[in-house]
């Protein structure tokens, strides 16, 4: 493969992981909030707030691998390597199975705590995170 092949290649990387950046960045503000404070009949109705983080799974790293979030927070991973992943609890509590690319694995967190967690086939090469809830 000649240089400018290698090159143009490169490139066509480098801008496919900026689009995804940019989509990433703008994906939590598109996640939709409800709030009312009554319905026609005067009765009250509680806000619903949605918290959500994304990792991608990225060559054999999870992005970012360290979060602190709120309890009550959804956390997505999303496969956007080329490889199958999992995202499995270090005590079994929740899997997400095989993940090809392009598929979605979500845990809601509902207690305080340290969770950390790995991806099955790549844990030995350090495919690993931690969540701590607050």
């Amino acid at each position: 493969m000649s240089l400018s092949k290698v090159t143009n290649f490169l490139l066509v990387v480098l801008l496919m992981v900026t689009s995804i950046g940019a989509i990433m960045a703008d994906y939590r503000k598109m996640i939709p909030s409800h709030s009312t404070s009554g319905s026609a009949k005067g009765e009250r109705q509680e806000s619903i707030q949605v918290n959500l983080v994304p990792i991608k799974m990225n060559g054999y790293r999870f992005v970012p691998d360290k979060i602190e979030i709120e309890r009550g927070t959804t956390v997505q991973w999303i496969n956007a390597g080329r490889n199958v992943h999992t995202v499995t609890d270090a005590h079994s509590s929740w899997d997400s199975g095989n993940l090809k690319p392009g598929e979605e694995f979500s845990h809601r967190f509902e207690e305080k705590g340290t969770f950390k967690y790995y991806c099955i086939p790549h844990q030995d090469i350090g495919m690993t995170g931690t969540i701590t809830v607050k």
